[in-house]
């Protein structure tokens, strides 16, 4: 037979205010009176606890706790209950309730289900929110702050350690079937306006200062809007500007000036006759030798103081001759003589010098229109700029920089007022469009690399041909720059393949590795080393071999004469090839003129030779005749 139970519970879960966020548990402290027959029981009893998100659902939320044998005195039932923190959050809705089962005594019989179930309510501070501080000002609310700090704006999230999605603060999911997936902030401003002021994702550093911001701003609903009541111009002073002038120059007539040349010449000599120089010669002569008698001499030998006769030496003598002189005949020496020469001066032609003079020319100022010189105006509000400025914007329109320029020409105190209240109100109004605000000055893409193992560093000149990147320039079909701080980097890699990229600069203002000094304004082109630096060209310079290889041009400038950093704008219209090109054509323009000119020269001198040769031939030949009349006879 079961025996009536009845139960009061005073309070259901709660946690103690004063324990910190960083020691709260998900056990809730459970207190109960129980009673049977209106007696407090004494004694061993066992109690089961389920929760359920209604009084009448059959579904369990949780697992179900049990506690047996537990010692009751005088009714009093206090416990630790503990569903896990799932058990608060899951499901569609956050209500609970707790069924409560008694066996008493302890394992006697069967449960008894106390009815009916006991709703949970809540406490200062609930399982379902643990990590959720509200502030004590401003009604301020922190996740994950520090129970010793406060929340520092109306919704401060922290985490200081890694989390488990990627190291991320707050994750956003829809996993349901509502559709719900984004983040949407709504402004509502009592000024009238939503402006860069109030309507921003801003990203700071560690020390608090503004390491980017995306900026958004305020789209019209209508396709137009009036425009507000635009500053009426009281008096205009007008400045009567200037009329038209010509200066005339009326040049220099040409002018000649003639020489008479000189005539042709003969200077000739007298030549030699010629002459014979005769000889007689020599007679014939003889000569008579009568030779010499043959003769016998004694040879003497001194013996004891005597001459005594030792020999004789025998002489032939020789016999006579004659000897015979021919002579010489008689001979005669001729000389020819000398023919007279000649030597012809051919003289020169008459010249004319001829002076071009110079062409009349005229100097053209064109004058100056009038002009208002200043207004009788009052200087606009700064809600009344605001507004100009804002409707102009957002319609698309110029009308309100012709009314601002007006409103400048007033004098330099009203064009200073509205300058500065212009600046101020387009610093305001800045409608229909994002800005990615940012430290980074330039667009890039991750392109894949030529090759896997070839690493990149912030400023390379690289190459990229079919798409990829390569340290080589030679063959490149573009040059750009590895990105140092891209403000938007596109083309992400797929997840665990961003070895396999380089971060490449597209365009704006990115650091460009250079070799040697760097002036603002100089052209960079590829060092040609295939190391990833490029070298300065000066704009005057600049020529047309050096097109296809211009990266981009300095907007700082370098002394030193190694390697540097240089600020450079690339991918900018630039108009340099132009400028090469102008040059080249202005330069063969006036190269064609010259030739011209110079062919017309050319020709008429060739006229003016082929006529003197025609005339050098007639004499040449008339002096030939008289060459040939003046030659003197050969002697037979």
């Amino acid at each position: 037979m079961h025996r009536p139970f009845r139960t009061i519970l005073p309070f259901a879960a709660a946690v103690a205010c004063a324990a910190p966020l960083v020691a709260q548990t998900t056990a809730i402290s459970y207190q109960g009176r129980l009673q049977i027959a209106g007696q407090p029981v004494n004694g061993a009893a066992d109690l089961r606890f389920t929760l359920f998100s209604s009084l009448a659902s059959p579904i369990p939320i949780g697992s179900t706790l049990t506690f047996v044998n537990q010692t009751v005195v005088d009714g009093l039932v206090a416990l630790e209950l503990d569903f896990g923190a799932d058990a608060w959050t899951s499901g569609l809705t956050p209500d609970r309730f707790l069924q409560v089962e008694v066996r008493a005594p302890a394992g006697a019989g069967s449960y008894v289900t106390l009815l009916p179930r006991q709703r949970v309510t809540a406490a200062p501070f609930s399982i379902a929110t643990r990590g959720i501080r509200v502030g004590t000002t401003s009604s301020r609310i922190g996740i994950g702050v520090p129970a010793s700090a406060q929340p520092i704006a109306k919704l401060h999230v922290s985490d200081n350690a890694a989390t488990a999605f990627g190291n991320h603060a707050m994750v956003v999911e829809s996993s349901g079937n509502n559709g719900a997936d984004g983040i949407a902030i709504k402004i509502s401003d009592p000024r009238g306006f939503i402006d860069k002021e109030n309507n921003y994702v801003t990203f700071l550093d560690a020390a608090d200062r503004v390491a980017g911001r995306i900026e958004g701003f305020s789209r019209l609903q209508n396709n137009f809007v009036p425009p507000p009541p635009i500053p009426n111009v009281i008096s205009i002073d007008w400045d009567p500007g200037r009329a038209p002038s010509w200066t005339f120059d009326p040049g220099q007539l040409p002018s000649a000036s003639f020489s008479g040349g000189s005539a042709p010449s003969l200077t000739c000599t007298n030549g030699a006759l010629p002459s014979l120089t005769f000889s007689q010669g020599t007679s014939p002569s003889t000569t008579w030798n009568a030779g010499s008698s043959p003769s016998l001499t004694a040879t003497t030998v001194q013996i004891g103081g005597f001459q005594v006769v030792n020999g004789f030496n025998f002489n032939p003598g020789t016999l006579p001759s004659f000897s015979f002189n021919a002579g010489s005949p008689p001979s005669a020496t001729f000389v020819p003589g000398q023919f007279p020469t000649c030597t012809f001066n051919p003289g020169s032609f008459p010249a004319l010098i001829f002076d071009a003079g110079a062409r009349p020319r005229g100097t053209f100022d064109p004058g100056q229109l009038p002009f208002p010189r200043g207004f009788a105006v009052t200087p606009p509000t700064q809600a009344e700029m605001l507004a100009l400025i804002c409707w102009a914007q957002e319609n698309g329109m110029s009308a309100l920089l012709g009314k601002l320029m007006l409103l400048a020409a007033g004098g330099p105190t009203i064009l200073q007022t509205a300058l500065t209240r212009m600046r101020g109100a387009a610093e305001t109004c800045l409608d229909q469009g994002v800005v990615y605000a940012s430290k980074g000055a330039d667009y890039a893409e991750w392109l894949p690399k030529a090759h896997d193992r070839q690493e990149f560093f912030l400023g390379q000149v690289v190459g990229i041909k079919s798409g990829r990147v390569n340290i080589g320039t030679e063959d490149a079909e573009q040059l750009l720059v590895i990105s140092a701080q891209p403000i938007v980097l596109g083309n992400e890699p797929p997840a665990g393949e961003r070895d396999r990229f380089a971060k490449v600069a597209m365009m704006g203002q990115v650091p460009v590795l250079t070799r040697g000094k760097v002036l603002p304004g100089d052209y960079l082109v590829p060092s040609g080393l295939s190391d990833g630096t490029a070298i300065a060209v000066a704009p005057e310079n600049l020529a047309a071999r050096h097109l296809p290889f211009v990266i981009g041009r300095a907007w700082s400038a370098s002394t030193d004469e190694e390697l540097s950093l240089v600020n450079t704008a690339i991918g900018l219209e630039d108009f340099g090839a132009a400028k090469v090109l102008v040059a080249q054509e202005k330069l063969q323009a006036e190269q064609h003129a010259e030739l011209r000119a110079d062919n017309e020269q050319l020709r008429t001198r060739v006229a003016e030779l082929e006529s003197a040769q025609e005339a050098l031939l007639t004499r040449l030949a008339a002096l030939e005749e008289l060459t040939a009349s003046l030659a003197p006879k050969s002697p037979r």
